[in-house]
């Protein structure tokens, strides 16, 4: 299972009754989604401020349960979206090399992959962050 699921399946059962681990299981699943579709942590995180209504930076704009959960199924809805899309591509670049052909004829393809390749994605976990900030300054 990947690192997703597991948080999202962690994110559902916190929402109800502790909307901060929600919030903390947020952060991991959007951590991961970026990772896999090569995306920066902040964008990703923008596009959920600006669709549910909340803000990371204003701790009074944090969002509530229901928004948590409105965001995750939506980041679990664009997951699925975008595997669905991934395997497609990669099964059609399986059936171009078994018919001989040896170079990409899918752009798309090669650029998710080069995204995911570029972005360095630290997997950093709840003290990792931590970490990065330090050696940052």
């Amino acid at each position: 299972m990947s690192s997703f699921n597991s948080c999202y399946r962690e994110l559902k059962r916190f929402a109800a009754f502790s909307p901060s681990h929600a919030w903390i299981y947020l952060h991991w699943c959007v951590e991961s989604y970026a990772r896999l579709t090569g995306q920066t942590f902040t964008a990703v995180f923008a596009e959920l401020e600006e669709m549910f209504g909340f803000q990371r930076e204003i701790k009074r704009n944090w969002p509530s349960a229901e928004q948590i959960l409105k965001a995750a199924d939506y980041l679990n809805q664009e997951r699925t979206i975008f595997l669905e899309n991934y395997n497609r591509l990669i099964a059609e670049r399986k059936k171009q090399k078994k018919a001989g052909v040896r170079h990409p004829l899918n752009d798309e393809l090669e650029l998710i992959a080069h995204k995911q390749q570029a972005a360095i994605f630290p997997e950093v976990g709840i003290w990792g962050w931590k970490k990065l900030r330090e050696e940052v300054k």
